[in-house]
């Protein structure tokens, strides 16, 4: 038996293909070719031993580059979201896993997890037994003692403990997060505090995270911690609300990335009344909300590896849904949508050292298919989502 897509348009991760129909042939091991409707003759689908499948769109299974899978984002009670970080493991292992779940039924089969104390994404990861999405985890990340962070970050003291604990963090955790600044205070529109480490404790941290051979991410906005974190080199920026054009070539240079994280610095903008933000809040979030746009939108035009991550578990940021609408919003910033879905499946696991997932003869990795085509509306982007499974037995999973 084989299985037979047929698509009208497909993206197989580096091109879209637009002059189908498509049919992408399936074996029990991999993608056995891809042909052209107008290529075959009439009788190609006539024998008995061919299930096929018809589906508008077809790309690889999205990544999403910034999580917190033990964390419920639609969860918009204070009190409850307060009272929920004092569960039990086996509560937050609940819940991650019916994050995972709805990342899958949003089409992504890869969650780069960015921390949290208790090792829940560890466990998601080791327990996964090869089943989608797969886990990346940062295990608990570092952060300075008494400094922002408790509910995802370990403390260290002073610079003497950094290999110690660094290295210990290293045996449960796929790379290593940093705290390296706090919140934003949304009143002031600037962020609060000065950054957790100085510049020579950053570049002891990079040294050892070098000699691991793990790679590094620092939760960084304000100029103060974006230029620490460019100084050193830093393999990657989540967030980094406050950008300076002059950074980004700067990052550029270095082969830095960035997730610049929209979705939940948006849920407060469309959703003022739930966190009781006045004018002045609100004018202070859109003005950082605008100048992201124009940043992200200069860093795709200089090359900078821009990689869509939604903080999904942050309030309001609903894991699965938020990844599709952190793409909406980077094309908002004047990304390409190709260069932004590849970016959301191949870059991210070139990066990672994850199999590669094009939608090419031999490939064994999972993709996607959808009732509607994102490349002749973006809003497409939310369309119905199947996964077509890849080795040992492909098959049809309805989400």
């Amino acid at each position: 038996m084989k299985d037979i897509i047929q698509v009208d348009t497909y993206f197989d991760g580096d091109e879209y293909f637009s002059e189908g129909p498509y049919f992408i042939i399936i074996t029990e091991e991999s993608i056995e070719a891809i042909v052209a409707k107008k290529e075959v003759s009439d009788s190609f689908l006539l024998h008995t031993n061919i299930n096929l499948i018809k589906a508008a769109f077809a790309m690889p299974g999205l990544a999403e580059g910034h999580a917190h899978l033990f964390l419920a984002g639609e969860e918009l009670d204070f009190k409850k979201r307060s009272s929920y970080l004092k569960s039990d493991l086996s509560t937050f292992i609940e819940v991650g896993k019916e994050n995972l779940r709805k990342s899958l039924e949003s089409g992504i089969t890869l969650v780069r997890d960015a921390g949290d104390i208790h090792g829940v994404n560890t466990i998601l990861r080791n327990g996964s037994n090869g089943s989608l999405p797969r886990v990346r985890s940062a295990g608990k990340a570092l952060r300075k003692k008494g400094r922002y962070g408790s509910f995802m970050g370990v403390e260290v003291e002073s610079n003497e403990d950094f290999t110690t604990v660094i290295e210990d963090l290293a045996v449960n955790a796929d790379e290593l997060k940093i705290l390296l600044t706090g919140i934003i205070d949304f009143e002031r529109g600037e962020v609060k505090g000065v950054p957790q480490f100085e510049l020579n404790e950053l570049k002891q941290i990079s040294t050892v995270c070098k000699k691991l051979n793990i790679r590094n991410f620092v939760h960084c906005s304000g100029k103060d911690g974006l230029e620490l974190a460019i100084d050193v080199g830093i393999n990657s920026i989540e967030h980094g609300f406050f950008m300076e054009e002059q950074m980004l070539t700067r990052m550029c240079d270095k082969n830095m990335e960035w997730v610049p994280t929209f979705s939940p610095l948006h849920f407060q903008l469309e959703n003022p009344k739930l966190a009781g933000w006045n004018q002045q809040s609100q004018d202070a979030i859109r003005a950082i909300l605008d100048n992201h746009y124009k940043m992200v939108g200069k860093a795709g035009e200089i090359g900078l590896h821009v990689i869509p991550g939604s903080d999904a578990g942050s309030y309001g940021v609903e894991h699965g849904k938020a990844l599709l609408q952190e793409i909406v919003h980077l094309v908002k910033a004047g990304l390409p949508l190709l260069q932004v879905l590849h970016n959301a499946t191949i870059l991210v696991r070139k990066k990672w050292d994850y199999p590669l997932n094009h939608i090419r003869k031999g490939s064994k990795e999972s993709f996607v298919l959808m009732d509607k085509d994102p490349f002749t509306a973006i809003q497409n982007i939310y369309s119905k989502k199947s996964i077509i499974l890849g080795s040992p037995k492909p098959a049809l999973a309805i989400l």
